[in-house]
Formats: structure tokens, C-alpha cells, sequence
């Protein structure tokens, strides 16, 4: 295992505190579109399998915040009329997917949020010391992905680990892409606890630099059993492949991930250092942007 540490799961790195990683409190943001509902769905997945709450946010930017952006276009009286229309609409598109939630046996509660829906939304997740947040990603035309303002932004702005959904939960391919950071090491042991509660197939994904091509590689074997001992977690499941991989993570990680048909991408959102946490941040991006499928970046606390 000694061998195997340094690339899987960093140097000089203290153990993660935890038997398991488990989410307390799910903050999905939702708005009442399709790739929201696929959002409320993975919440809805997730929260049942944690035993987590939920609280779902809905957010509505004021016109004074709208007001710059729409003016030179003509509707910025328009939508200063029809605000409290718009208001109500969020406030029950909020609560009808608590109600949802309720109804599937799951702990939910409505919120409603007045201003940026960024920052809001991620103010929210730091009162509420979320452990994960849900949003839709959507896609584009012919199948694309395409990342809104808010997704975007919160993925930068987010204290927590977020999910952009992107389709149904009940994924059958998972893709978790290890850097050797802890972040990536909980990335892993997510993905290891998400495909053996689906029963999904696994493949874990080393993206090396070119430098390192001749260095030594660990073996599947072995990267899974330094990963489940190092979280102290249960077996690792069958249908686990491990992947060896040298070039550009992202490029890397999103050719695998269409090479897999993968359902579920799961990455970790920081690195070891200064220079590997804004690697991992760009990769991070880049594969939320660019994949096809729902995308878990996993952030430690």
C-alpha cells in the first residue's frame, strides 16, 4: 500500500476523520425546469440513501438586480410588473418539489431566496452547512452540455461538494477520476459507495502527466484496496475496472467518460498544492462544462 499511497492518495496528507462519507443536509436549488427536475430526482436518490434532508431553494433575482442587464433591451418595465408574478411562481415551484420530496419519504423543506441566485444560494449552503448541492445542468441541441449562469457560478462560489445533474440517477456506468489529492480520494470512495448501492459498473481513472508515463503503476487491485483501507470502507464491489491514463486530465477525463457511456462522473475539486488546486479547479470546470452526463466534483469541508 505504500507504493500506491503517494499517487492515489497524496503525500504527506493527514487520514480523512471519517469511517464513511455520508451527506447530512442536501441543498437543491431549484427553479421548475426539466434539467431541475432531473436535480430534484437525484436529490430525492441521494438523501434516501443518506438519510439526509433537503432543503430546496428557489431563487428570483429583484428587478433593481435585473434592472442593468435588461434595460438596453427594452423589458425592464415589463419584468418589474410581473416580479410578484414571478415570485409566486418560485415559491411554489419550491414547494411543490418539498412536497414531492415528502411525498417520497424524504425530509424536505421549502426556501425562498430574493436577489442573486448565486450568491444566495450559496450563502445559503454555508448557513445551513450543506454537504452537498444539487443543481441541473441541461443540455443544449443535439445533446450537448450547456452549463447556465448559475451552475457555473456555483460551482466556483459553492462551500460544498455539488452535483450537476444531467439526466435520471439511476446510473448503471460510473467514471470517478482520482488526481492522488484527498479530495480525489473521497471522490472515489463516493463513486465506490454510489456503484455498490447501484450495483453500477465502476471504472476509476488515473490521469498521469507525461512526465510521469515510466513511473511505476499501481495495479487496479491495489489502488482499491488503498482507498477502501485508507476510509476503512467495505469491499470494494465486483464490477470495478481500474484505467491508467497519461495527457490532459480534462481531455482525458471526458474521453473516458464518452469511451465509458458513463452515467455519473465523479472528480475531486482540489488538489495537493497551489498548483494542483488550480489544475483540479480547470479540470473540475472543464468536465462539467463539457460532459455529457451528470457530474459530482466532491469538495472537502
Amino acid at each position: 500500500m505504500r507504493a500506491i499511497a503517494p499517487l492515489t492518495l497524496g503525500q504527506a496528507e493527514a487520514p480523512l476523520d471519517e469511517t464513511e462519507p455520508r451527506y447530512a443536509c442536501i441543498l437543491l436549488a431549484y427553479d421548475g425546469s426539466p434539467s431541475a427536475d432531473d436535480a430534484l430526482a437525484w436529490a430525492a436518490d441521494l438523501a434516501l440513501a443518506h438519510d439526509a434532508s433537503v432543503i430546496v431553494a428557489s431563487a428570483c433575482p429583484t428587478p433593481a438586480l435585473a434592472g442593468p442587464y435588461v434595460q438596453a433591451y427594452g423589458w425592464y418595465a415589463a419584468l418589474a410588473e410581473n416580479y410578484a408574478e414571478m415570485e409566486a411562481q418560485m415559491r411554489r415551484a419550491s414547494d411543490d418539489a418539498a412536497a414531492t420530496l415528502t411525498q417520497r419519504g424524504v425530509r424536505a423543506t421549502a426556501r425562498f431566496l430574493s436577489g442573486s441566485p448565486t450568491r444566495e444560494i450559496a450563502r445559503l449552503a454555508r448557513e445551513e452547512r450543506a454537504d452537498l448541492l444539487v443543481i441541473g445542468a441541461g443540455k443544449g441541441s443535439h445533446g450537448a452540455a450547456r452549463l447556465g449562469r448559475v451552475a457555473s457560478g456555483l460551482l466556483h462560489q459553492a462551500p460544498c461538494s455539488i452535483l450537476f445533474a444531467r439526466g435520471s440517477p439511476d446510473a448503471r456506468r460510473v467514471l470517478a477520476a482520482t488526481d492522488g489529492s484527498r479530495a480525489s480520494a473521497r471522490a472515489v470512495a463516493l463513486a465506490l459507495r454510489f456503484a455498490s448501492a447501484k450495483h453500477a459498473e465502476l471504472a476509476v481513472l488515473h490521469v498521469l502527466d507525461r512526465a510521469h508515463v515510466g513511473d511505476p503503476q499501481p495495479s487496479r487491485e491495489g489502488l482499491l484496496k488503498a482507498v477502501t483501507e485508507h476510509l476503512h470502507l467495505p469491499e470494494a464491489p465486483s464490477r470495478v475496472r481500474y484505467l491508467m491514463d497519461a495527457g490532459d486530465p480534462p481531455e482525458r477525463i471526458l474521453q473516458h467518460a464518452r469511451d465509458e457511456s458513463a452515467d455519473l462522473v465523479v472528480v475531486g475539486a482540489h488538489g495537493k498544492g497551489l498548483v494542483e488546486r488550480l489544475t483540479i479547479g480547470s479540470t473540475s470546470g472543464k468536465v462539467v462544462q463539457d460532459a455529457s452526463c451528470s457530474v459530482l466534483v466532491v469538495r472537502l469541508a
